[in-house]
């Protein structure tokens, strides 16, 4: 995983792979006018680039489940209820919306970034008790950085 935060600007469809890119990102943007949708199983595939592992994180097994068995196409409003994108625009001020939320968070000392990121990310993985030892000593570690100075 990168250490950089990654965001997706949605527009259009995302279907399979475009989903599971979507998917792969930290942070994700749509147009008013973006669709998402899991369709391997219509073809008799299953999504192959994490995907049934990145989904159920977002929204929940249950729902995760539900749009990847039937395939189910979803618009931005409801992807955006579900909790798969962060926030939606209208099309012509998605780039705009995309980059100031990247200036945003580019302003950021880039360690305390990074390891917010990572602990985010490995606090879904492993027991609390051992995330919050990792993340404790991620603290004493910025606290002698340069970043943090």
């Amino acid at each position: 995983m990168l250490p950089q935060v990654v965001i997706a600007a949605v527009n259009g469809f995302a279907l399979g792979g475009g989903c599971e890119l979507a998917l792969a990102c930290d942070l994700r943007i749509a147009s008013a006018d973006a669709f998402f949708a899991l369709p391997e199983l219509n073809v008799g595939m299953i999504p192959g680039a994490g995907g049934l592992q990145r989904l159920p994180c977002l929204i929940g097994r249950g729902r995760a489940k539900e749009l990847t068995l039937t395939g189910r196409r979803i618009g931005a409003s409801e992807a955006l209820s579900l909790g798969l994108v962060e926030k939606v625009t209208e099309s012509n001020n998605l780039m705009e919306e995309t980059w100031q939320m990247a200036n945003t968070i580019a302003r950021k000392a880039p360690l305390a970034l990074s390891y917010a990121k990572k602990y985010i990310n490995l606090g879904l993985e492993i027991p609390l008790p051992s995330a919050l030892c990792y993340e404790l000593d991620g603290i004493k570690t910025i606290l002698m950085s340069e970043d943090y100075r």
